[in-house]
C-alpha cells in the first residue's frame, strides 16, 4: 500500500488494521504535559517552523521581541494538543497499514536553523496539518507559503526530493494529499535561506530594514466597496502590531471595533520601542 491508496481507504472506511497502542498512548500523554501544564520558554533564534512568516517579525523575535502569552491555558493550548495527537494517530494507523514511516520528530539543523520533521513516509516529507473545511479545500489547491517552507526546507534537509502535506478536516475527519510545484517549494526554500542568512547578521533592530520590509496593511472592503482603511494583516499580532504601525481604534461598516492602519513606523521608531518594551 502507497500512502495515496491509505487515504482513499480510510475516507471510504475500508482499512483492513493491525493497531498498537504504545506509542499513539505516549504521544497524547507528552502533548497533554507539553500544551498545559509545561512552561513557555521564550527562545531568540529562528525556527524552521517559523521560516515561512513575515520576515520582519521573525527579525524582531531573534532580538527578543515575542508574541504575548498567558501562563492561563485554554483553546488555543487545546487546538496544539488536538494538532499533535491528530500526527500521533494518523502515524499510528499508516503503519497498522504497512507503510514505512520515519524520521518522526527527528531533529534536524538547515543553515543553523533547528527543526523538527513529522515524519518522512516512502521516502516522501510528509507534514501533517490539522485544518477546518475551507482550508482543507482551499490547500488542496494551493498550499500557504509556511507550509511549503516547511516541508522544502525538510527534504533539501534530509537530501529527498519529494514532499507533500497530509491534510486533515477537523470538521468531518477526512484526509486529501496536498502536493505543491517543486518550483514553488524551491522558491519558498531560496527565501528562507535568505532570512536565515542575513538575520543573525543583523547589528540592531533598525538594521532589519536595510533587508527585510514591513508587511503590506489589508485594505478593508465594506459591501464589495473599498472604504480607503486598511488594517493589520492578521498574522502580525501583538505586540508586532504596535510596533510596525501606529493604529487607531474605529468602528467598521459591521458595527464591531477593529484596528486601522494610520501609518508605518520608521526603523529608529521602531528600535526605540523595542528597547521600551524590553
Amino acid at each position: 500500500m502507497n500512502l495515496e491508496a491509505f487515504i482513499e481507504q480510510y475516507n471510504e472506511n475500508r482499512l483492513d488494521l493491525d493497531v498498537t497502542t504504545e506509542a499513539y498512548s505516549l504521544a497524547v500523554e507528552q502533548s497533554l504535559l507539553k500544551q498545559f501544564q509545561n512552561r513557555r520558554e521564550h527562545e531568540n533564534r529562528l525556527r524552521v517552523s517559523s521560516l515561512g512568516k513575515y520576515a520582519v517579525i521573525q527579525a524582531l523575535n531573534y532580538f527578543g521581541v515575542h508574541e504575548q502569552q498567558s501562563k492561563y491555558r485554554g483553546v488555543q493550548a487545546d487546538m496544539f494538543h488536538v494538532g499533535d495527537i491528530t500526527e500521533a494517530r494518523l502515524i499510528t494507523l499508516m503503519k497498522a497499514c504497512g507503510l514505512t514511516v520515519t524520521h518522526e520528530q527527528h531533529e534536524v539543523t538547515w543553515n543553523h536553523v533547528l527543526g523538527h520533521t513529522d515524519c518522512v513516509v516512502d521516502d516522501v516529507v510528509i507534514d501533517i496539518k490539522t485544518c477546518n473545511d475551507g482550508n482543507f479545500k482551499r490547500y488542496q489547491r494551493q498550499l500557504p507559503l509556511s507550509y511549503m517552507t516547511q516541508i522544502g526546507v525538510y527534504m533539501e534537509a534530509l537530501d529527498l526530493h519529494q514532499c507533500a502535506v497530509l491534510l486533515y478536516n477537523r470538521n468531518t475527519c477526512e484526509l486529501a494529499l496536498s502536493v505543491p510545484n517543486l518550483g514553488d517549494v524551491q522558491s519558498a526554500v531560496y527565501r528562507a535561506y535568505i532570512i536565515a542568512l542575513q538575520v543573525p547578521r543583523l547589528k540592531s533592530v533598525s538594521d532589519i530594514w536595510n533587508y527585510f520590509e514591513t508587511p503590506d496593511t489589508v485594505e478593508e472592503v465594506f459591501q464589495k466597496q473599498k472604504t480607503g482603511r486598511y488594517y493589520v494583516p492578521y498574522d502580525v499580532r501583538s505586540p508586532y502590531d504596535e510596533l510596525l504601525y501606529e493604529t487607531v481604534v474605529d468602528v467598521s461598516g459591521y458595527g464591531n471595533e477593529r484596528k486601522y492602519v494610520t501609518r508605518y513606523r520608521e526603523p529608529q521608531e521602531v528600535e526605540q520601542l523595542v528597547n521600551n518594551l524590553l
